[in-house]
């Protein structure tokens, strides 16, 4: 991960070697493969507005005693 801290907020950018996900069915177990090995960075998200529009899907977890 790559950050730079500015007085107008914060940006990063990172890539893996492999994907976010260790379920061989999902879209995201290799995904990120091919744009590390092209050398590319994808962006990261740090402020709600950015992650709800990039948001692909949401888990709700409720605590029960």
């Amino acid at each position: 991960m790559i950050t730079e801290l500015r007085p107008d907020g914060v940006t990063a950018v990172s890539v893996k070697p492999w994907g976010q996900s260790d379920d061989r069915g999902s879209p995201h177990f290799s995904d990120l493969t091919v744009e590390y090995a092209a050398e590319r960075h994808k962006p990261f998200w740090f402020d709600r507005a950015d992650v709800e529009a990039h948001l692909e899907s949401r888990t709700v977890l409720t605590y029960v005693p």
